[in-house]
């Protein structure tokens, strides 16, 4: 992807030095891998074998960062934890739930036009949690008045949320079924979306997350998995956008 790495904190320190190699530098990449990679390389040639292709050629054989080009989100701006927090609108909260794959929870504004506002507060693990999920949102300060949009998707999900129900959230189940992820995130193309700087996990999701893409044609669905927080903001937004008839 073309945003923040890992690595990007650890080159800057004292005692590191950054040293950029590619395929071409390792002797023990096997023969075919390297023909692989070479095939990338957007030459008239491989353009004519339908091989070529600047992302994989940019990541793979230049070792460069590039962007996905069947990525969902772009031009998401960032902003500070003290000018979400200043912000004049209400609060609304998204939550996905997660056993083994992180349970997440993101603060959301809408300025009423065409901005959300999202801030990242909770990505753990349940089995991770030294507490119950109610526990844990009690820690954060979250006011139980105020609307929870969460995940409804299959009888665990609904499980957790009576759970918080009956801690005394104000728990709303987020509408899904056919059609509703790519609603989600049509809306969210469409709208102007801010974050803030702490959200380290949802920036990385909202660089990563892509269509499926199956034998060279991209899909009108997108790929599972790294996209936890990014769940939470579309239940959330979706559910406002309904109730107040945003288009």
């Amino acid at each position: 992807p073309v945003g923040k790495l890992w690595s990007d904190d650890l080159v800057k320190q004292d005692n590191a030095i950054l040293i950029h190699s590619t395929f071409k530098d390792n002797p023990f990449v096997p023969l075919e891998q390297k023909k692989k990679i070479l095939s990338y390389e957007p030459t008239e040639y491989n353009i004519q074998q339908n091989t070529a292709s600047d992302y994989m050629w940019q990541v793979y054989g230049l070792g460069l960062k590039a962007e996905k080009p069947n990525r969902i989100f772009k031009n998401w701006k960032v902003m500070t934890d003290m000018e979400f927090d200043s912000l004049p609108y209400s609060v609304y909260y998204g939550m996905d739930f997660g056993l083994s794959a992180p349970s997440t929870l993101v603060a959301m504004k809408f300025d009423g036009d065409e901005t959300f506002f999202f801030k990242e507060l909770l990505y753990k693990p349940m089995n991770q949690m030294n507490g119950t999920l109610s526990d844990e949102l009690h820690n954060l300060g979250i006011d139980k008045k105020l609307e929870l949009v969460c995940d409804s998707s299959n009888d665990i999900n609904k499980t957790e949320g009576q759970k918080l129900i009956n801690s005394g959230f104000n728990v709303i189940f987020a509408l899904k079924g056919k059609g509703s992820v790519v609603a989600g995130i049509e809306l969210l193309q469409k709208k102007k979306v801010l974050y803030t700087s702490s959200s380290t996990n949802l920036e990385q999701e909202y660089e990563n997350h892509s269509w499926r893409v199956v034998q060279g044609v991209q899909l009108d669905e997108p790929e599972q998995g790294n996209d936890h927080l990014l769940d939470a903001m579309k239940y959330v937004s979706s559910w406002y956008a309904r109730i107040n008839y945003l288009t």
